[in-house]
């Protein structure tokens, strides 16, 4: 989400001048790499002219409205804040899971095959009970979770013993 302020307060130089308040959209989780599922704010740039801030949101696991409010702090003595402060509302979709990597592709029949699934849209855990990997309709021997995050999971699964 790009978010574009004209003009900015006079003086803000920054997001230290900045508080970014986000509700709604989730449920959001960590995503690797990252310690929270708070938003990621970067600013962009910032003229005298205009302000533009990106908000990364994680994506959503379910459907819901995302508002994300920038209110300017530190405002000179007899200035009205909530005349710089801008509040923006997005419809967040859901993500539906999707398998982006299977590695190796191939196992021999006896089973036994240790094979990394990278999956986007899964919620986060880090208990492989809480994950199912089924090959031909069997179920996985064991399963090791890699990582899990917001973007994206990976999964380390032992291929069964199949006939063939």
């Amino acid at each position: 989400l790009l978010l574009r302020v004209s003009p900015p307060p006079p003086w803000v130089t920054g997001l230290e001048n900045m508080n970014v308040a986000v509700a709604g959209g989730g449920p959001y989780t960590n995503h690797r790499g990252y310690d929270t599922a708070d938003p990621i704010v970067s600013l962009v740039g910032i003229t005298p002219l205009t302000m533009s801030v990106r908000v990364r949101m994680p994506p959503a696991s379910s459907a819901g409205n995302l508002t994300v409010t920038l209110t300017p702090k530190g405002a000179p003595q007899g200035v009205n804040v909530s005349a710089f402060t801008l509040s923006v509302s997005v419809r967040m979709t859901g993500v539906a899971p999707k398998i982006t990597k299977v590695s190796p592709r191939t196992s021999p029949a006896a089973g036994g095959a240790q094979v990394q699934v990278v999956v986007k849209g899964l919620p986060q855990s880090s208990s492989p009970s809480d994950y199912s990997v089924t090959f031909g309709g069997e179920a996985a021997s064991t399963v090791t979770v890699l990582y899990s995050g917001v973007f994206e999971t990976a999964l380390q699964a032992t291929t069964p013993a199949r006939e063939g």
